[in-house]
C-alpha cells in the first residue's frame, strides 16, 4: 500500500512537498469510510517489550486486484506523509478543534 501511495503522489509528501522516504506513515484524511474487504493480513510491529507483536490489517493488495471499486473508496481517503508531517497534521487538527469548540 505504501508503494502504491508513493507512486500515486509522485513520491512527494502532500503536506510538505519533499520526497518521501521509508520513514512514512499512511495518514487517514477522514474516517467516513469503513473497510468492507473481509480478508486480513498480519503485520509485524515489534516493540522492545513485545518483540512478537503483530496487528491485523485489511489486505489492500488483494482488494485492489479483486474488488477495485472498494479499493478506490479507501484510497481517496488516505495519503502518504512523513512521520513528522503526520504529527504536525494532528497538532493542526487539535488546534482547529479547540478553536471550533470555543465558538
Amino acid at each position: 500500500m505504501k508503494n502504491y501511495l508513493k507512486d500515486k503522489y509522485n513520491n512527494k509528501c502532500p503536506w510538505c512537498g519533499y520526497n518521501l522516504n521509508d520513514n512514512l506513515v499512511i495518514h487517514h484524511i477522514d474516517y467516513d469510510h469503513e473497510c468492507f474487504y473481509n480478508n486480513y493480513i498480519k503485520i509485524s510491529h515489534p516493540t522492545n517489550k513485545r518483540p512478537n507483536r503483530t496487528y491485523k490489517a485489511p489486505d489492500c493488495e488483494n482488494c485492489y486486484k479483486t474488488t477495485n471499486n472498494k479499493f478506490n473508496e479507501c484510497i481517496i481517503r488516505i495519503a502518504p506523509v512523513h512521520k513528522f508531517c503526520n504529527l504536525q497534521i494532528e497538532e493542526k487538527y487539535k488546534e482547529m478543534q479547540s478553536e471550533f469548540c470555543k465558538e
